[in-house]
């Protein structure tokens, strides 16, 4: 794959393309019906497509009265043998020696269709809204290339990794891509768990409603985080904690590559926010903030088994922390808020109107005597 830059647009061509292609490229014809089946469907393209393979499976096919022919452009009708592995379940095709040509004969698998299924969803979004995908690669010979889909010529280069099975290569590529230019974004299935060390995209329905929607901009994805501060366990500071933000998939795919979303490390975990989150978390991160321990952040906990749970929740906006002292006296009639720092309801507001209650506040201002923050 060649990657070259020219003021300042990332450019990548296109390789690694099945030969033949996937869909109506990939069929062949059973010869005592004449029936054609599509290897590029788990199902061969008809309700009682795998009944009809195993049928013929079963038969002796020659070279003088095969069982099946290849309709592969570049086979040119040689003959087929139809295998099925007992051990396995996996069913392929294969040419007598010398005869037929290159291209995956195997049928294709429903992680596979997924893959390109999730992949057409994902470029057909990025057209929704007007991001246009700038290179797609697909699988080759059983194998996938580097990386699946990317959108370039943008403010953040981006591509996006669809993983349905657990593999351990997702920081590798990760790394990978960024020394591209590339910010790498990992969309994950329901049985993967990438323990949020790459920045991670989740949907929170089934992969088959995600391919049968008809507004796949619409559906909400898990991932994005929103950072809120939240008092330290010895109440003597304040640390950024992020919680799920679900977002549609359509802004997304419109902000990732106007950079307007942007991961950042936490602790060991590598987390989507907001652009202007992203700089308030830096500079917290070089500030030093009196009797607090230095110590790094807390990784959030994988969306694995909470991912469906975590998206009911309303995320907590950010609340800024400083305050002036003293603080104005309570008034009854004032309506309640959760305190800034410990979360309890309470009346009293600071003089830019943050809600404090009086512990939280003398608390906070012990240290700093005479200062109005």
């Amino acid at each position: 794959m060649n990657h070259s830059g020219e003021g300042g647009d990332l450019l990548i061509q296109k390789v690694g393309r099945d030969t033949p292609p996937p869909g109506r490229f990939r069929r062949i014809q059973l010869a005592a019906t004449g029936e054609t089946l599509d290897l590029s469907d788990p199902t061969l393209g008809r309700p009682d497509g795998l009944e009809l393979w195993d049928r013929a499976a079963r038969e002796v096919s020659s070279r003088d009265s095969p069982t099946a022919r290849c309709l592969f452009p570049q086979c040119q009708g040689a003959p087929l043998i139809l295998k099925v592995f007992k051990s396995t379940g996996t069913r392929f095709a294969a040419h007598f020696p010398g005869e037929g040509s290159g291209g995956s004969h195997k049928i294709a698998s429903l992680i596979d269709t997924q893959h390109e299924g999730l992949l057409t969803v994902w470029g057909s979004v990025f057209d929704h809204v007007g991001r246009p995908v700038t290179s797609r690669e697909r699988s080759q010979d059983g194998g996938r290339t580097f990386p699946d889909l990317v959108v370039a010529g943008v403010v953040q280069p981006t591509s996006i990794e669809v993983q349905l099975t657990q593999k351990k290569d997702h920081l590798d590529r990760t790394r990978k891509a960024a020394e591209l230019g590339i910010t790498a974004v990992w969309n994950s299935g329901p049985k993967v768990d990438l323990k949020d060390r790459v920045p991670e995209l989740r949907f929170t329905t089934t992969i088959s409603d995600v391919l049968a929607a008809r507004h796949p901009q619409d559906l909400r994805l898990l991932g994005v985080r929103q950072l809120t501060r939240a008092r330290e366990t010895d109440g003597r500071g304040f640390l950024f904690q992020p919680s799920p933000l679900p977002m549609p998939m359509g802004d997304i795919a419109e902000q990732l590559p106007d950079g307007e979303l942007v991961p950042i490390s936490f602790g060991k975990a590598r987390i989507l926010v907001s652009r202007q989150q992203a700089a308030d978390f830096a500079a917290d991160e070089t500030t030093t903030v009196p009797n607090r321990r230095e110590r790094p952040a807390k990784s959030p906990k994988s969306a694995v088994r909470r991912h469906v749970q975590l998206a009911t929740r309303h995320p907590t906006e950010l609340i800024l922390t400083r305050i002036p002292t003293p603080l104005p006296p309570a008034s009854p009639s004032s309506h309640l808020e959760p305190c800034s720092a410990c979360g309890m309801p309470t009346p009293l507001r600071s003089e830019r109107g943050w809600p404090w209650d009086r512990l939280c506040a003398e608390t906070y201002l012990a240290g700093h005597p005479g200062e109005a923050l």
